[in-house]
């Protein structure tokens, strides 16, 4: 679903495989599920494999002092090859090795972190003090490093999401590392924790947002709040809306000429009532290139949540944006309009949509009538019929009646 998960899980790959992530653009075709479940398998064959070499130094671990191993380590052992030795420490002795992380310094853990068995790193978190796991976050994070940081929120959710609803991290930074993560859990209970109980920290994030031509922010948060929970998401368009009138025209504006039309879509199936005609009066979504650009991506896209998304927006729009986007919509492929009938169906969107097309003259009417008519099925035909006669609309939809009825 998401572009920038799924990316984070290819470079982990190429990084386990010791290649570039470019020779493996091609698995960016596949949901990021797919690609952790590629990478997970990889890195078991990977690291069992090294398994008998590095566990026997392990062996040795009980008996070497841990200050004297964390120095001699940080002064003689290569990042990569220290990651794979704690592999199998971790592995062997979860205990020790979180007693040993206390005595290495976080800028040689954070150069070590991308190179440890995720098994490894998921048994220690939890039990290395917690301090110590916020000081080799903070250090990967000042590296810049956010898909190693969105596997330590992996490994350690609720004791990163204590730190990051706490201000231990600067909240804009945190946004990118969470919009990598595998699951949006953590940036679920941190959001709903900051709208709730932090509005300086909002208006430090929107600050940023509105002063800054941050390419990785403005991409992560649009990530981070199309992955939240509908109420999560809703509370979160509000107050970027509320910001004032420029904020999200530029947000809009750069989402979508960099190819992140189907999240904007998506959030707007979930956002508050009350918002939709902000969102659907807002300039820069009805212009012409950028509004065709939008429902050229739900045509192209079988997720029923960006279909959702466009009727909703749509009824709401000014008609010249609606004519416009219903023309796109009569062009596109018979078999999307296909499925997208089925999801009006199962979505019970019949209703915003008759009602957006009974404000059109009689031609598009017709247009619209003659792009739904080789798709829609009795049961289709028996639900807009009960729409129809509950509300009055039939005598509005002539035309278009005219084109898809028996």
């Amino acid at each position: 679903m998401n572009s920038l998960v799924t990316h984070g899980q290819v470079v982990l790959l190429a990084r386990l495989l010791e290649i570039s992530p470019e020779s493996l653009a091609h698995l960016e075709r596949l949901s990021a599920e797919n690609v952790a479940d590629l990478r997970e398998r990889i890195s078991r064959v990977f690291h069992d494999d090294l398994a008998h070499t590095f566990g026997r130094v392990a062996t040795l671990a009980p008996a070497a002092p841990l200050r004297l191993a964390a120095r001699f380590a940080q002064k003689r052992v290569p990042p990569r090859l220290a990651g794979r030795t704690i592999g199998a420490l971790g592995t062997h002795h979860p205990k020790r090795s979180a007693a040993l992380l206390r005595f290495v310094d976080p800028k040689y853990a954070a150069q070590v972190a991308p190179h440890i068995d995720p098994r490894a790193v998921v048994a220690i978190a939890p039990i290395v003090d917690p301090q110590v796991v916020i000081n080799v976050a903070r250090e990967i994070l000042n590296r810049r490093d956010y898909i190693t940081a969105a596997s330590l929120i992996m490994a350690a959710p609720d004791m990163l999401g204590d730190a990051v609803c706490a201000g231990e991290f600067d909240d804009s930074e945190a946004i990118k590392a969470a919009a990598y993560a595998l699951s949006p859990d953590l940036a679920n209970r941190v959001l709903r924790f900051v709208l709730d109980n932090a509005p300086e920290r909002v208006d430090a994030i929107l600050d940023h947002l509105d002063a800054a031509d941050d390419d990785e922010l403005m991409i992560a948060a649009l990530s981070v709040i199309a992955r939240c929970e509908p109420g999560v998401a809703a509370d979160a368009v509000k107050a970027l809306l509320d910001r004032g009138p420029d904020l999200v025209p530029k947000l809009a504006r750069f989402w979508v000429e960099e190819g992140y039309a189907a999240d904007v879509i998506r959030v707007g199936g979930v956002i508050h009532p009350e918002d939709r005609v902000r969102v659907a009066q807002t300039p820069v979504i009805n212009e012409p290139d950028i509004l065709a650009k939008i429902v050229e991506t739900v045509t192209r896209n079988l997720d029923q949540a960006l279909w959702k998304g466009l009727v909703e927006i749509l009824e709401f729009m000014p008609k010249p944006s609606q004519v416009l986007a219903l023309e796109v919509l009569s062009a596109a492929d018979p078999t999307a309009l296909q499925v997208h009938g089925h999801y009006l169906t199962e979505l019970g969107m019949w209703l915003p949509l008759l009602r957006t097309v009974a404000a059109q003259e009689p031609e598009v009417q017709s247009l619209i009538g003659r792009a739904w008519l080789p798709f829609i099925t009795p049961r289709d035909m028996r639900l807009i019929r009960l729409q129809l006669a509950d509300t009055g609309l039939g005598e509005h939809l002539g035309p278009l009646l005219a084109e898809i009825e028996d």
